[in-house]
């Protein structure tokens, strides 16, 4: 999470421990959580192309802190 913050980079994660220090500490860096369950590389890619807007969207945001992606 430091190299993203040093780095305004966003941080991608499974890991609902990142959403809690999320909480805790705030961004940066912001979270991009994938609710995904246990989806293969393939998936994940197709989940982040198909969701490309919505990630620029918030990237760019100043107020949005997390997005939460769904696998549907």
């Amino acid at each position: 999470m430091e190299f993203c913050k040093k780095q305004n980079f966003n941080s991608i994660t499974q890991d609902d421990d990142f959403e809690k220090i999320l909480f805790l500490k705030g961004a940066p860096p912001k979270i991009i959580f994938l609710k995904t369950f246990n989806s293969n590389t393939q998936t994940l890619a197709d989940i982040l192309i198909s969701n490309i807007d919505n990630i620029k969207t918030f990237h760019n945001s100043n107020s949005d802190q997390l997005l939460e992606i769904y696998l549907k």
